[in-house]
């Protein structure tokens, strides 16, 4: 493919991260109130969600991958993780930070909201 067909499909896809500061994603792993990640508007009853598998590879080109599996989805849920993990990997917070803005439940603390450019739906398993 193209590098400009694959930017389109990327996000922050020429940035230098830490691969290592990743490792929070593992902190979303389990049954948690994903409040933190919630985007604004969402139609939703409560905010706890169970994520299955939380990863992040890097693919024989060097683009890394998060993957993430779940019982459900809040509206902007998985952008704003990303958005989140991405400043992690930019040094702009720590992986404890990542930890401690899951547990507050509070949006504000969270980072951006990523880009929809690169995000697929894979699979739906019922």
């Amino acid at each position: 493919m193209p590098i400009h067909e694959k930017c389109k499909k990327s996000i922050w896809a020429t940035a230098r991260q830490d691969v290592t500061a990743f490792l929070p994603c593992r902190h979303i792993i389990g049954t948690h109130d994903f409040k933190a990640f919630e985007g604004a508007g969402s139609p939703r009853a409560h905010t706890t969600r169970r994520v299955i598998h939380a990863d992040l590879v890097k693919d024989h080109e060097g683009y890394l991958i998060f993957e993430i599996e779940g019982d459900g989805f809040l509206r902007f849920m998985v952008r704003n993780i990303v958005g989140t993990l991405v400043d992690v990997g930019l040094a702009k917070s720590t992986p404890k930070d990542f930890k401690r803005i899951l547990l507050s439940k509070d949006r504000n603390l969270a980072g951006a909201t990523a880009p929809p450019q690169g995000l697929f739906l894979m699979q739906v398993n019922y």
